[in-house]
């Protein structure tokens, strides 16, 4: 899994991760998506 397509993706440093908050779990959900999606092609 090249790290160059995941590190954009992180959320912003004064914004911490919640897996509990609907933006940051849709937000692992699409980034999760968008990696595999390139992973395949």
């Amino acid at each position: 899994m090249p790290a160059a397509e995941v590190i954009p993706m992180i959320p912003e440093p004064h914004e911490p991760f919640d897996i509990n908050r609907k933006d940051d779990s849709i937000f692992l959900l699409g980034s999760m998506f968008i990696v595999i999606f390139l992973f395949i092609l």
